[in-house]
């Protein structure tokens, strides 16, 4: 019973922060940060990514880490950002499926651009922009039950937070999928974040 309260607190404050973006939008904004974010990444994935991770097809060669750059935003808000990600890897990546994280600095604008692709069946065409909507799911609750592990559906709320937090620092985030989207087939999902340098 007492686990039960503490996921249902941590849904709970979940979703206040969803519905109350403006509060992301002043920490996001809350002073001048310079975080080094291909370094911040490498120590993220010892610490964090790998272990959460552990079932996914994930070494660290995988971190292909290029960009040179502090990207104008707090640890405190990154870390916010990708533990969304880390839960929506981890819920929507099969056993044994890859991820690759890439950072590049963008020559002709002042953005790194991060890209965290993963093994997965693909987002539909009609759900690409939708998936950033506060309680939206694309997946049938019928197949996907709400969790952390793979299949579960979630609730709707981790890639909202992502998106605010990311249009906050005056980043732009959105889906691709690699290939074309067909029911039951393997593909490649890539999720883009375009992050100003400091």
């Amino acid at each position: 019973a007492h686990e039960n309260a503490i996921k249902l607190d941590g849904i709970v404050n979940r979703i206040l922060s969803t519905f109350y973006d403006g509060d992301l939008s002043e920490e996001a904004h809350s002073e001048e940060h310079g975080v080094d974010i291909s370094q911040y990444i490498r120590q993220l994935y010892r610490s964090e990514l790998s272990p959460y991770l552990s079932t996914l097809s994930f070494p660290e060669k995988n971190l292909r880490l290029y960009a040179q750059s502090e990207v104008n935003a707090s640890e405190e808000v990154l870390h916010k950002i990708f533990s969304e990600i880390m839960i929506n890897l981890r819920r929507n990546t099969p056993a044994d499926g890859r991820v690759q994280i890439t950072s590049e600095d963008e020559d002709e604008d002042e953005y790194v651009h991060l890209t965290i692709e993963n093994s997965s069946e693909g987002i539909p065409a009609d759900a690409m922009e939708r998936v950033f909507d506060p309680l939206y799911r694309y997946q049938d609750p019928l197949t996907h039950s709400s969790g952390f592990e793979y299949g579960g559906g979630g609730i709707g709320m981790g890639l909202s937070i992502v998106r605010q937090l990311v249009t906050a620092l005056n980043g732009e985030i959105w889906f691709e999928n690699r290939r074309s989207t067909t029911a039951g087939q393997e593909n490649r999902v890539a999720l883009h974040l375009r992050l100003k340098r400091l």
